[in-house]
């Protein structure tokens, strides 16, 4: 069973749309040790 409730709505805490150049940027302050490629 899979629960949907309220609480589990897309919102701003919660789920951010990932372009290309948004992921490098993550990537980057996520891992800032290793090299990315731009």
């Amino acid at each position: 069973m899979i629960y949907e409730g309220p609480e589990l709505a897309r919102n701003a805490a919660n789920h951010t749309a990932l372009s290309p150049v948004s992921i490098l940027k993550r990537v980057e302050r996520v891992h800032p040790k290793q090299p990315t490629r731009k």
